[in-house]
């Protein structure tokens, strides 16, 4: 019997928590996750979870007072102490939602989306005193589609990570697994959660092609899309259709014509614009109309999607 605490948050976090609470092998002692609060993705199950099931919910502190195997993380928010990971005697691993070493920390799908990544994936690894950067159990890498935004790529990798749990959290647990180092000939990138602040404003010399790849990377309802401001007026720049915002209405939106840069649009006519000669349709939307048809949960002093 492996003494398990488990650490995570948000949907995955929670599927992943029932998935250990299923195996033969785990003695569950408890469960670390934020405290309740606003959240992005609605509510926190996780902790309405523990609550119903009398799960105890302990303080990151506590660990050190509890004679645990494993830790367990899933999208876990916080760092994990060093002492605190030495004290599990039988190892601690972390689910990453995003391939290894190439994008550690926060952000991962709009980065990649952003650097024109062929591909992308999630990593189960160890957890090791620097950010993401222990040694691989295993991973599952898929290709990033043309046209796919970051919550559209978030919401597909959260199944392959599921799929890579359901298959190797029951190996970690009667330690029937072996550990392998991070590529090192792969570049790699270490993000901050506001490390999309700096993308979110497009200047209006950027050519279409980048906008609208800038536009999937940064289209993740509810947090705040790419934007372009032109004289005191701000536009929104967004999918149409794309996974959390419904389709608007064909009699709402101007329709522009394909340019090679922003700045030849005619701004300031209109508060909804799309051009449809892309791979898919790309809407400029002013800041008070997207305000009034869309949740917006995280603005540009806030950016820590992911």
């Amino acid at each position: 019997m492996r003494r398990v605490i488990f650490m995570g948050e948000k949907p995955l976090g929670l599927k992943c928590l029932q998935l250990l609470r299923t195996l033969p092998e785990v003695n569950l002692l408890g469960v670390c996750t934020r405290s309740a609060k606003e959240c992005w993705w609605g509510r926190h199950e996780l902790l309405d979870y523990c609550a119903e099931q009398g799960i105890p919910v302990l303080p990151r502190a506590a660990i050190a007072g509890q004679p645990v195997d494993h830790l367990l993380s899933v999208l876990y928010p916080f760092i994990v102490e060093e002492p605190l990971v030495r004290h599990a005697s039988r190892g601690c691993f972390n689910l990453h939602e995003a391939p290894l070493p190439r994008w550690r920390g926060c952000n991962g799908c709009s980065h990649a989306i952003l650097k024109n990544d062929p591909q992308y994936g999630t990593t189960l690894h160890e957890l090791a005193p620097a950010l993401d950067d222990g040694r691989i159990v295993a991973e599952r890498r898929f290709p990033i589609l043309p046209a796919e935004t970051a919550r559209e790529l978030y919401e597909r990798t959260s199944g392959e990570s599921f799929c890579l749990a359901q298959e190797w959290f029951p190996r970690l647990m009667r330690g029937e697994f072996s550990l392998s180092s991070q590529s090192s000939g792969e570049e790699s990138f270490l993000n901050q959660r506001n490390s999309l602040r700096e993308h979110k404003r497009l200047s209006l010399d950027v050519t279409i092609e980048d906008a609208f790849r800038a536009a999937r990377a940064l289209d993740f309802v509810p947090w705040e899309p790419a934007f372009v401001v032109v004289g005191n007026q701000k536009f929104y720049l967004f999918i149409h259709g794309s996974l959390g915002r419904p389709p608007l209405p064909a009699g709402d939106l101007q329709e522009l014509p394909l340019c090679t840069t922003l700045a030849q649009i005619s701004w300031g006519s209109w508060k909804l614009g799309v051009i449809r000669e892309l791979p898919r349709p790309l809407v400029f939307c002013h800041e008070s109309e997207y305000r009034e048809r869309f949740p917006l949960f995280g603005e540009l002093v806030n950016i820590n999607h992911e």
